[in-house]
């Protein structure tokens, strides 16, 4: 998962954003999830996409809370209510993130930024929004994930 953020094609780094297609197999108790880059082209509906977000300002790449979510979901086959999705943000907390609102003019660029994305949105609303390392996704969602 780490180097996806690395090796970039031009039309990513003008977006700078790198789409990641996640799939998953599961085997008893154990998920076995892959991702590989995808062409914004190539979305198709009921994929499993993530947005690797470059910030140029940090100069390393994130993910949203909001991906980190669905892409549980995804692995774990349910779609979470609002308590379970509630802790799971509550669990995320442990990881080195940033608040990304557009009342603060050190985020306010980023946050820009990832509400212009169309789809795959890796938001929901207009609103701050939690981002976190990319590096730290596969930690994240081994933590997440064994709770399920």
């Amino acid at each position: 998962i780490e180097d996806l953020a690395k090796g970039w094609d031009a039309d990513e780094l003008a977006a700078r954003r790198r789409l990641v297609r996640f799939t998953h197999a599961q085997d008893g108790s154990v998920i076995r999830a892959a991702a590989a880059p995808l062409r914004r082209a190539d979305c198709v509906p009921g994929d499993t996409v993530v947005s690797c977000i470059y910030s140029a300002d940090e100069d390393a790449c994130f993910v949203t809370s909001v991906d980190i979510i669905a892409l549980v979901e995804a692995l774990i086959g349910m779609q979470l209510k609002l308590e379970p999705k509630n802790r799971i943000r509550r669990n995320l907390e442990g990881f080195s993130h940033t608040t990304v609102s557009k009342k603060q003019p050190s985020t306010e660029a980023f946050f820009r930024q990832i509400m212009e994305y169309g789809h795959p949105r890796p938001r929901r609303i207009q609103k701050d929004i939690k981002v976190f390392r990319w590096e730290e996704l596969p930690q994240a969602l081994e933590k997440l994930v064994v709770r399920y």
